[in-house]
């Protein structure tokens, strides 16, 4: 369980046998095709960044389709509407293998360049420590070294190198993007 990976939540009920609507905290979404099992924390007062995964219930994915930003899911031992509506809210993860892919010529997926060093040019900004979604682009969460977190959109246009042997990522960021966040 040491390799999950926490990528949305049960944001509702759908219908009236049990689906429940996942919403995803990324823009891609065909990696949820592969997905057998998600996990979910069932402690709704408790922070998911200090998460037991060991804790974590596993619900088998009967069937699934894409809906908006996120999948219509028929989860396993969820049998009507009363027990969809119990987990809505619930955060849920899954096994990050399912992200790893055979080479870089595929792409990457987002969890592959998680700790990954951000330039902007020749300017180091800080580390990559979790990702996030404004509706158009992924977002790089990147925390510098004095604890300060910038989001930066993960886009083609910003992106001049990804080195995946140095766990580097240079950027080209326009002019003020980090200066704006500043407090």
């Amino acid at each position: 369980m040491s390799n999950m990976r926490n990528v949305g939540k049960i944001k509702d009920a759908h219908g009236l046998k049990g689906e429940v609507y996942l919403l995803i905290y990324s823009s891609e979404k065909d990696w949820f095709t592969e997905v057998e099992s998600i996990f979910v924390n069932l402690d709704k007062n408790f922070d998911d960044e200090k998460v037991d995964l060991s804790k974590l219930k596993e619900f088998k994915v009967i069937e699934s389709s894409f809906h908006k930003d996120g999948v219509i899911a028929k989860l396993d031992k969820v049998l009507d509407r009363n027990q969809s509506e119990a987990l809505k809210g619930l955060s849920f993860w899954v096994d990050g293998k399912i992200f790893e892919l055979q080479s870089e010529d595929e792409g990457f997926y987002l969890t592959q360049i998680e700790n990954f060093k951000v330039y902007n040019k020749e300017s180091y900004i800080g580390i990559i420590d979790s990702f996030s979604f404004n509706g158009a682009h992924d977002l790089i969460q990147v925390k510098t070294e004095m604890g300060e977190i910038y989001s930066i959109p993960l886009v083609d246009d910003y992106i001049l190198e990804i080195k995946f042997e140095q766990k580097v990522i240079l950027m080209e960021l326009p002019d003020g993007l980090i200066e704006v966040q500043r407090v």
